[in-house]
C-alpha cells in the first residue's frame, strides 16, 4: 500500500519536476537559449521579451525569465483557422448582401420608371412626372458607368475568387448599353419636355 502511495505522489509530481530541470523562473536568457534552441517567434516592447516556442511561452525581462506558460500550439492553429474561415464567410455574406440589395435597387427603379412610361403613355404625363421619369433614366445611367468604371481594369487577373473584374466583351457591351440609354433618354426629353 505505501509503494503505491508513493508511486502516486511520485506521478503527481512528476510534471513538476520534469519542468523545473527544464525551464524555472530565474533562469537567465542565455540558459534558455541553450535548453530550448531557437525560438519560434519573440516579440520585444517596453523592455520585456516573449519568446515564442511550439506549445511554450516564456517572457524575459532584464535578461531572466519572469515568467513562462505552456500552450496547446494546434488549439491556436485551429482558432485561428477558425477566425480565417469566419471571415471568409461573412465576407461572402457581405458580398451577396451587397448584390442583392444593387439588384433590388435595380429592380425597383426600373419597375417604377416602367409604371411612369404606362402611366405617361396613357395620357400627358404631367411635369413632377416627367421629371421623375427623367432622373430615374440618369441615375440608371450614372449607375451603370460607376459599375463599368470601379470594375473594370484592362488587363487585370486575380486567383481570388472575391476579387471581381470585367472582361473586355462585358465592358464594351456596358458602353453599348449605356449609349442606348442616353438616346432613349434623350429621345424622351425631345418628346416630353418641347411640349
Amino acid at each position: 500500500m505505501k509503494v503505491k502511495l508513493l508511486f502516486l505522489a511520485v506521478l503527481a509530481f512528476s510534471p513538476c519536476l520534469v519542468t523545473a530541470n527544464v525551464i524555472r523562473v530565474g533562469m537567465s536568457e542565455s540558459e534558455l537559449m541553450q535548453r530550448w534552441g531557437k525560438a519560434d517567434s519573440a516579440l520585444t516592447a517596453r523592455g520585456k521579451t516573449v519568446y515564442y516556442w511550439s506549445g511554450l511561452d516564456v517572457t524575459v525581462v532584464d535578461g531572466k525569465v519572469e515568467s513562462f506558460r505552456f500552450t496547446d500550439a494546434s488549439r491556436k492553429r485551429a482558432q485561428e483557422a477558425e477566425r480565417i474561415a469566419q471571415a471568409r464567410i461573412a465576407k461572402r455574406k457581405a458580398d451577396e448582401a451587397k448584390r442583392i440589395a444593387a439588384r433590388t435597387r435595380r429592380s425597383s427603379a426600373q419597375s417604377e420608371e416602367a409604371q411612369l412610361r404606362a402611366k405617361i403613355d396613357k395620357g400627358k404625363p404631367s411635369a413632377v412626372e416627367r421629371e421623375r421619369v427623367i432622373k430615374s433614366m440618369e441615375d440608371r445611367i450614372r449607375s451603370k458607368e460607376e459599375y463599368l468604371a470601379r470594375n473594370y481594369r484592362p488587363g487585370a487577373w486575380t486567383d481570388n475568387k472575391f476579387d471581381f473584374h470585367l472582361t473586355e466583351d462585358q465592358y464594351r457591351l456596358g458602353k453599348l448599353e449605356i449609349e442606348r440609354m442616353k438616346k432613349e433618354l434623350e429621345a424622351y426629353k425631345a418628346k416630353h419636355l418641347s411640349e
